[in-house]
């Protein structure tokens, strides 16, 4: 992709966005007493907020794609019908990432060459699948990789690796040969199933780096061979492959954030340059490439999984992470009725949770309050369905409880936030709270994530959350941040700062295969 052309597309999707960003907003239920903000939260508008996210409609709001992008302008009125102010680029919500969405405008062709220049067109979907980074074009010479020591040092930008081995082994074996995910490699070629796929003419999706960043600093180009043609190339029948992926579809990827500015007190008045971020991740899975593909929940005894239409292909994300969304613009409501806060709220809602927290990445790079001065952030993950292990309805769990004063000032407080009964499960590093941590500011995230069957699957449906546990447990975590807005909490780390381990670079990924979950 050509830097002109890219920004040019960029630009004409933001403007476009930007006009619509004015539209009226969706009806509201009517507004309480005044002085009674909270009560603007209701079950009704979180259930109207997470099925405008979340239907079958949103597609699963993949990072890069149109229909993310129209959803990240739906929050963006929510926010204006709030009152929040605008924070994103040109005046308007939307922040633009340094990453973008493509889709091919027809499938990616793959020749596989045989040591004695014999040539075999492969076929999309049979005989291999797109999976992630660049388009590219061009003919590689192929490296057959069966054991780490294969991988040749240093890499060649103009070369192919095919790994014969799983994912899991594979990602490992390019780190021992100093080329993490790949990098500085053209293309890899992954191992995929030893069965023949079923044939598929669909232009695939994908991200990649704006032009800003190097081709190796975007990392290769991967595909997943599989069937008899893995078959062959594992058994030496592959010298190079030429692959043609032709100018792409760009969409840019965009976070939302808005601002309501603080006012200090009294007595602090310096309190109104301190910021407080609220996030939530508004990206989710996309839309399975076929049936097969499709993740679904176990079957329950004696059931056959068999729904008797059309298969489900579409990951809703309603619990993942639409839920944590309609809390946030909730907040955002309350407050924006409310009374000034003492210091400044930055509601930022974010995409590319899912393939590498791009949006939080980003926005830690362009902050529209300085680091220095950005107190602590709250994130909210997974918020649609009540946790036995937190007490039930209404109820929330914090993420990191022991590492600073946040959890225990608002137990003391009498909130129904408690610590996270799960630490095994690593939530604390598992969303983009850390992030943050990771440039040393609080970072924790609530949630009331039940470890609930349906998540990462097809079957995260809009009809399957609790929107009267939602209600309540929003109104705590509405009296919860008023707290920190209104300068009654400093939250501190408990003991030493904790220094998190640095993040790795971001994979941007294809939509979702069962065999390949995105990294959380």
């Amino acid at each position: 992709m050509r830097r002109q052309a890219l920004v040019v597309a960029v630009s004409l999707a933001l403007g476009c966005a930007a006009q619509r960003e004015a539209a009226a907003p969706a009806p509201r239920s009517p507004a309480p007493a005044p002085g009674s903000e909270a009560q603007r939260i209701t079950a009704a508008d979180l259930a109207t907020l997470v099925e405008s996210l979340a239907g079958d409609e949103a597609r699963g709001r993949m990072t890069g794609t149109p229909e993310s992008l129209a959803a990240a302008e739906r929050i963006a009125q929510a926010l204006a019908a709030a009152g929040v102010q605008p924070a994103g680029d040109a005046g308007g919500f939307l922040q633009a990432i340094d990453t973008v969405g493509f889709e091919l405008r027809q499938p990616p062709r793959l020749v596989l060459i045989a040591p004695d220049g014999t040539e075999t067109e492969a076929v999309q979907g049979a005989d291999f699948s797109y999976q992630r980074g660049p388009p590219a074009t061009g003919r590689f010479e192929v490296v057959t990789v069966r054991q780490a020591a294969d991988i040749p040092r240093p890499p060649r930008a103009d070369g192919a690796l095919l790994l014969l081995t799983d994912r899991r082994s594979a990602q490992q074996w390019l780190a021992e040969a100093g080329a993490p995910r790949g990098a500085g490699w053209a293309l890899v070629l992954d191992s995929g199933p030893q069965t023949l796929g079923a044939a598929d003419d669909t232009p695939p999706r994908g991200l990649s780096s704006r032009t800003e960043r190097s081709e190796s600093e975007q990392g290769p180009t991967r595909l997943r061979l599989r069937g008899p043609l893995l078959q062959r190339a594992s058994e030496g029948g592959v010298a190079a492959v030429r692959l043609a992926m032709d100018a792409p579809e760009v969409t840019p990827a965009v976070n939302v954030v808005g601002l309501l500015p603080g006012v200090g007190t009294a007595e602090h008045p310096e309190l109104a340059q301190q910021a407080l971020v609220l996030t939530a991740h508004y990206d989710h899975l996309g839309v399975a490439r076929s049936a097969d593909d499709a993740r679904r929940p176990p079957a329950a005894p004696g059931e056959t999984g068999e729904t008797g239409g059309a298969p489900d292909l579409i990951y809703n994300g309603a619990d993942d992470d639409a839920s944590g969304v309609a809390l946030l613009l909730e907040l955002a409501d309350a407050f924006g009725h409310g009374p000034p806060p003492a210091r400044t709220l930055v509601f930022l809602l974010v995409t590319g949770e899912e393939v590498g927290l791009l949006g939080t990445t980003f926005y830690l790079e362009h902050p529209v309050v300085p680091l220095d001065r950005t107190l602590a952030n709250v994130n909210f993950e997974m918020v649609g369905r009540p946790d036995a292990l937190a007490g039930g309805p209404g109820r929330l769990w914090l993420t990191g409880y022991e590492l600073t004063t946040l959890g225990p000032s608002w137990a003391a407080a009498g909130l129904a936030i408690a610590p996270d009964a799960r630490p095994d499960q690593n939530f604390y590093e598992r969303s983009d709270n850390i992030a943050f941590v990771r440039r040393q500011i609080i970072g924790q995230t609530l949630s009331s994530y039940d470890l609930h069957a349906d998540y990462h699957t097809v079957a995260d449906e809009p009809d399957t959350l609790d929107y009267r546990h939602m209600e309540a447990a929003a109104r705590t975590a509405y009296a919860a941040c008023r707290l920190l807005a209104d300068g009654a909490l400093e939250p501190r780390w408990i003991e030493a700062e904790p220094v998190a381990a640095p993040a790795e670079p971001a994979e941007p990924a294809a939509p979702a295969a069962p065999d390949q979950p995105p990294a959380r």
